[in-house]
C-alpha cells in the first residue's frame, strides 16, 4: 500500500505520522515540518517523492497536528530537545521497519532548525539532509525576549497570537487561505514553545561546525519570516565536504508551497541523486 497513516508509539511519546512508500524502500526521506503546522501540509511532497520512486515519511511533532490530542498539548513543548529525542526515535522506528539503504532528512523552518540540531548533536541513522528556510535566526528584540522569559516563568502555557502572517508564506492565495482556516494549524501557541525556538536558534551556532553530513540549504530570497542570511551563514559555518546553498530570489518562506515548487523539488531530487547515488530498484 503506497500511502499509510496512523499513530505509533515512540520511546517517550505517541505520534501521528504519514508515509508514502515505494515498492522497495531504498531511499527514505524523513520530513520534519515547521512551527505551528503539521504533516498533512506535505501531502503533495510525499506524492511527488513517491512518483519519483522515493519513500517519504513525516510525523506530527509534539504539540502539533494530530499528535497533540488535547487543547492543553497543542502549541506546547517542555523543551526543544524533545523534538530531537522524538526524531531520533522516529528515524530508528522507520529504519527498523523498512530497512532503507539511505536516509535523508528534509526539514522546513523550525523543522530545518531541528534538522541542524539533529545533525550536530545526534547524527544517527542519517546519510544526508535538506533544509528549507531553516529557522537558525529568529528575530526577537530584548524587550520581546524579556517578555517571553517573564511569561514563561509565570505561566509557560500562556497562549499568544500566532506570530506569523499567512500572506508571507506563499504567493499562492489558495495556500494562504488553506493555512488560515486549517484547524490543525496552531493559532495560539504557548510562550514556552516560542521561547524554546528562540533559544534553539541561538544555541545552534554553538554546534553548527560539528555538522559533517552532506547537506543542501534552500531559502526563499523574499522570506520575511526567517531571513535568508540564516541559511547563508549556516552554509558558511558548516564544515561538510558536500554542501550546497540555493537561494530562490522571488520566493517567500514556504518554497515547497509556492507556484514554482516543482522547480524546487527538481533541485532537491537532482541533489539527492548526485549525493546519495541512484539506489532505486
Amino acid at each position: 500500500m503506497p500511502y499509510t497513516e496512523g499513530f505509533i508509539d515512540l520511546e517517550k511519546t505517541r505520534v501521528f505520522h504519514r508515509c508514502w512508500l515505494s515498492d522497495t524502500v531504498s531511499i527514505l526521506i524523513v520530513g520534519v515540518h515547521g512551527f505551528a503546522e503539521h504533516s498533512g501540509r506535505y501531502t503533495h511532497v510525499g506524492e511527488a517523492f513517491l512518483k519519483a520512486g522515493y519513500s517519504f515519511c513525516i510525523h506530527d511533532l509534539r504539540g502539533h497536528g494530530k499528535t497533540a490530542t488535547s487543547d492543553e498539548e497543542r502549541g506546547y513543548v517542555d523543551s526543544f530537545d524533545c523534538f530531537l529525542h522524538d526524531l531520533r526515535s522516529y528515524i530508528a522506528y522507520l529504519v527498523n521497519r523498512y530497512r532503507p539503504r539511505k536516509v535523508a532528512l528534509l526539514g522546513h523552518s523550525m523543522g530545518g532548525l531541528i534538522v541542524l540540531h539533529y545533525l550536530a548533536r545526534v547524527n544517527e541513522n542519517v546519510d544526508a539532509a535538506i533544509t528549507s528556510g531553516a529557522a537558525a535566526i529568529v528575530s526577537a528584540n530584548v524587550f520581546q525576549l524579556g517578555f517571553l522569559k517573564l511569561m514563561n516563568a509565570l505561566n509557560p502555557k500562556l497562549r499568544i497570537d500566532l506570530p506569523i502572517r499567512a500572506e508571507y508564506l506563499s504567493h499562492d492565495s489558495n495556500v494562504v487561505r488553506s493555512y488560515t482556516i486549517d484547524p490543525l494549524v496552531v493559532k495560539k501557541p504557548t510562550v514556552r514553545l516560542i521561547l524554546e525556538i528562540v533559544r534553539a536558534s541561538k544555541e545552534i551556532w554553538q554546534y553548527i561546525d560539528r555538522i559533517d553530513k552532506p547537506i543542501m540549504l534552500l531559502h526563499g530570497g523574499r522570506d520575511v519570516i526567517v531571513p535568508p542570511r540564516a541559511s547563508i551563514e549556516a552554509y558558511q559555518r558548516i564544515k561538510s565536504r558536500v554542501k550546497e546553498l540555493k537561494i530562490y530570489p522571488d520566493l517567500y518562506h514556504e518554497i515547497l508551497n509556492e507556484p514554482q515548487w516543482g522547480t524546487v523539488f527538481c533541485d532537491i531530487m537532482n541533489w539527492l541523486q548526485s549525493t546519495l547515488g541512484e539506489l532505486r530498484q
